[in-house]
Order: structure tokens, then sequence, then C-alpha cells
């Protein structure tokens, strides 16, 4: 009965999911329920691998044996040796001011004159002028004429200087001017000696490599352990209908 109760209470929710569907081949007088699978499950032996296989390296040290060298401690080299340059005195002239042009300047000469500037020059102009004539007008403004006027330029007399003789220039040519120097001169020119210095050697012990280090590779198989796992065997979800 308890049996019958828990899988009652499992599918209610089912039947109210699904609807009005019906089973199929019932049976008169027996009662059903709609219900969805479980799913089913089964355990496995599986195999895992623990520890996957790897090399192992082992180092073999690098063999060596004692040899005598010779070591270049100072390398050879030169020495300059500087030889200064020779001098002797020697008299010479030498020109301290060079010849040069000597100019004598002789100013323009002028005459003063008087001569006429036209300060303004002739013109003519229309001006409005009052003609009594023929005007029977009180009122001068209706006796105005437009008339055409001359005037004659306009002169004034100024003092001004005419030239009588330009500017002139003379060029007398200087000798310029000498002293006697003492001087030194080479003789003989400056010059570097070289001086050859041999290398220096010493010997030294040091180990020379006969075998160099290397690695042996040893192979480590994969280490593997058994675990039991579950596994779906059959899923379910499926609706059905069950006797109660």
């Amino acid at each position: 009965m308890r049996s019958i109760i828990s899988t009652f209470a499992l599918c209610m929710a089912a039947f109210a999911l699904f609807g009005q569907g019906l089973p199929e081949n019932p049976e008169e007088g027996k009662c059903y329920v709609r219900c969805v699978t479980p799913d089913v499950w089964e355990n496995e032996e599986v195999k895992v691998l623990e520890k996957p296989a790897h090399k192992k390296l082992v180092a073999i040290p690098a063999v060596y044996k004692d040899e005598k060298v010779e070591v270049l401690t100072k390398p050879g080299t030169k020495k300059f040796v500087y030889v200064p340059a020779q001098y002797k005195n020697v008299v010479e002239e030498f020109l301290i001011e060079e010849p040069y042009n000597e100019l004598d300047v002789k100013e323009a000469q002028f005459a003063v004159s008087v001569a006429e500037v036209e300060v303004r020059p002739a013109y003519a102009r229309y001006e409005y002028q009052v003609s009594t004539e023929n005007c029977k007008s009180p009122d001068k403004r209706d006796c105005m004429v437009l008339c055409y006027v001359k005037y004659p330029a306009e002169k004034k007399s100024v003092i001004v200087d005419t030239l009588l003789r330009d500017a002139t220039v003379e060029t007398k040519k200087s000798e310029g001017r000498k002293i006697t120097i003492t001087k030194q001169v080479i003789t003989s020119e400056a010059r570097v000696d070289t001086i050859e210095i041999p290398p220096v050697y010493e010997t030294y012990t040091r180990k020379a490599l006969v075998q160099d280090a290397t690695v042996q590779e040893i192979e480590v198989p994969a280490v593997y352990t058994t675990e039991t796992v579950r596994r779906l065997k059959e899923k379910g979800g499926l609706t059905v209908w069950e006797e109660i």
C-alpha cells in the first residue's frame, strides 16, 4: 500500500502536465495513473591515468684535463719619441704700411643769381557775379550771372646758386712704410722616431674540456588506476500509465 501511495504522489504532477490521454488496453475495474519513467544508472570500472609516461634525465658531468697555455699579458706596442724642429734666424724687410692713394678733394664752386619761380600757374574758373544792368529787382541775388574768369600765373623772385665748377678729386700715390725684422726659419722639420716594444707572455695551467657534460634519457612508463564510475544506462522521461 505504501508503494502505491508513493507512486501516486510521484505521478500527480505528470498527470496534470500531460493532459487527458488515456491508457491503452485498460482492464475493467482497474485504475491507472500517468507517470514519467526515471533514469536508469549502472556502475562501470574505468581505467584512469594517474601519472603519465615521461622522461627522466640524468646529468653526466664533463671530463677535463690539465694543459699548459701561454697567455699574452701585455701586447707588443710602439714607443714614439718626439724630436723637435731646428731653426735659424734671418733678417728681412717687412711692409707694415702698404702703399695707398692720397685723395685731394676740391669742392664745387657756385655763383649767386636771381631767378623767377612760378608759385601758382595761370588758371580759369566759373564765378557768380552781380550784374546791375538790365536787372530791376531790389534783391541782388536775382541779379547774379555766371562768368568764366581767367587769372594770370603768379611768380616770385628767389636767390639761387649757379654751378661755376663741379667738385673734383686729385689722386697722389703713397709709397708705404717698411721695417727690418729678424725671424726664425725651419732648417730641420720636427719628427717622431718609432721604437718597437715586444709583447709579454705568461704560462698558465688550465683545465681543457675533453668531453662536455651530457644528459641521459630514461623512459618512465605511465601509471594507471581503476575507478568505479556511475554511467547513465537508460534515459528516463517517458510517459507511461501505471496500474494502482
